[in-house]
């Protein structure tokens, strides 16, 4: 690599920076052209020239991947610093006036918020911009994949370790998961601590998140170290069929506290083992790109505000 002439500096520019961002992170000219709303060819143009003032090749072909040289990765390092710095002064400056949207946005909301919080979350969405097209959808599989590469705007879900980088998660809210059961329930009239040999002669049913990766129960671990059986009668990713159940069936589960109310006529059951209840990050997940935009701002309040109510 030759040295570089200072003088190239002045050919750089914002949307080089976030096309070398964006291959980076996709390892993809197609995916960065998605990341960006861009054609394919755009990004290879700004690629090439690139290139040329930085006198570098910058990426190279691997295994149908494109692979940052080491100047590229030092580069990169800087890269999201400067530009996320950038667009956070420029958004704090402009007016963002939520009324002024008209583009389809879609989000992806995980089965528990959607519950608690998705009535008036989609309210105050339709209410400030009413005259953008919003798709709401429940967490699927892949939906990580669909933020990263801009087909979800927005999504909320439980703080996942397996998460890739380019997806940024903010911790919105903490939830605590307990021992459920409906009102009715033998276990719910006990006025003391309920031991973990108790719990061996109930079914359980087992409550899971789609796209969260913590799929092993507490409740069955403690149970597990002690000898105990554990009968898990059945499995659901439905809020209102795990309400349903508990609430017609002596069954018992794990899942939110919040989901603990006279409406529901669930109960959380006080168990002897202080080590139960385990406590997790509600996350809004999106681009990191998009950090400091200011629809993301917009959204993040919301959110905030909605999981406090």
């Amino acid at each position: 690599m030759q040295k570089l002439d200072t003088r190239a500096y002045d050919q750089l520019s914002l949307k080089l920076l976030r096309i070398l961002r964006a291959v980076y992170e996709t390892s993809s000219t197609y995916k960065a052209a998605q990341q960006l709303y861009v054609s394919q060819s755009a990004v290879a143009r700004g690629l090439d020239k690139l290139r040329q003032i930085l006198n570098d090749p910058l990426f190279v072909r691997s295994n149908n991947q494109l692979i940052a040289t080491p100047y590229c990765q030092r580069i990169y390092l800087r890269v999201p610093h400067l530009l996320d710095a950038l667009l956070s002064t420029i958004s704090t400056q402009a007016e963002f006036l939520p009324e002024q949207l008209t583009e389809q946005y879609s989000i992806a909301l995980n089965s528990t918020f959607g519950h608690q919080y998705g009535s008036a979350f989609s309210k105050a969405i339709l209410t400030q911009a009413p005259n953008a097209t919003w798709c709401f959808k429940t967490w699927y599989p892949g939906a990580e994949v669909d933020i990263q590469h801009n087909r979800i705007s927005y999504g909320i879900q439980y703080h996942n370790n397996e998460f890739p980088s380019t997806i940024h998660q903010e911790p919105i809210s903490q939830q605590t998961m307990v021992m459920l059961a409906g009102e009715d329930h033998p276990l719910a009239k006990l006025q003391r601590k309920i031991r973990l040999e108790e719990l061996q002669h109930w079914s359980f049913i087992k409550f899971s998140v789609v796209g969260w990766n913590d799929t092993y129960s507490k409740i069955k671990q403690l149970m597990s170290e002690q000898g105990l059986p554990f009968k898990q009668l059945a499995e659901t990713d439905s809020v209102e069929n795990l309400i349903s159940m508990l609430q017609q069936h002596p069954f018992v589960s794990g899942g939110c506290r919040s989901l603990a109310t006279k409406k529901n006529r669930l109960v959380e059951l006080d168990i002897e083992q202080s080590k139960y209840s385990k406590h997790y990050w509600l996350n809004a997940c999106y681009p990191r790109s998009a950090n400091h935009t200011a629809l993301i701002q917009w959204l993040n309040a919301l959110t905030k505000s909605c999981a406090k109510q």
